[in-house]
């Protein structure tokens, strides 16, 4: 979907910025970046995805060497350290 979605804005894209995650879809970047955050600020009203869909949604994305970025908000569903990945080419940048 993402080279459709390049062709059809005429610029090449770098990842993807789950902020805030709406739902439970199956998301996948096979290269750049992939952020993740949750809406805030939080309330009885946001959406907080399951532990294991987050869980299984930075594992793929380990696995295939994408770097995964969360923001603080992660904390309402994330039990390990927060995960604080970059690119390469912005290691040491930021």
């Amino acid at each position: 979907m993402r080279k459709e979605i390049e062709q059809a804005i005429g610029i090449k894209l770098y990842g993807i910025s789950l902020e805030p995650i709406l739902g439970e879809e199956k998301i996948s970047t096979d290269d750049g970046w992939l952020i993740l955050g949750l809406q805030t600020p939080h309330n009885s009203k946001t959406f907080v995805p399951s532990k294991q869909y987050i869980k299984d949604l930075v594992e793929d994305h380990i696995e295939r060497g994408v770097p995964v970025f969360m923001k603080d908000s992660m904390k309402h569903c994330w039990d390990d350290e927060i995960i604080r990945e970059f690119p390469e080419g912005m290691r040491g940048i930021i």
